[in-house]
């Protein structure tokens, strides 16, 4: 498969305030670049204070920068919810993206 380092398929799951404990809502998220990483800050931290479910976050880690692989983790265990990094191998039949 093209991803690796979790499920192999992950799905996003709508969640409401009144979740049993044990449905986890699954956010899959793309980000390259720092302004895309601190949105993805402010959208991980308003969705945790937002519901009471448990959280689970998969980025692909190929885009992310070293820093925010690492604060991740520490903004992960202090607010309590699981964080996921998995990788991407871009098919060899698909051209490449080029920037403009």
């Amino acid at each position: 498969g093209y991803f690796s380092g979790g499920a192999s398929a992950q799905e996003q799951q709508l969640s409401n305030n009144n979740a049993d404990d044990t449905e986890v809502v699954h956010v899959f998220s793309v980000a390259s670049g720092h302004l895309y990483e601190r949105f993805l800050k402010i959208m991980m931290l308003s969705v945790v204070k937002s519901t009471k479910s448990r959280m689970k976050f998969w980025f692909i880690k190929n885009f992310l920068s070293p820093q925010f692989k690492e604060f991740v983790h520490k903004m992960a265990d202090h607010y309590g919810y699981e964080v996921e990094l998995v990788t991407y191998k871009w098919p060899k039949w698909l051209r490449r993206q080029t920037e403009k």
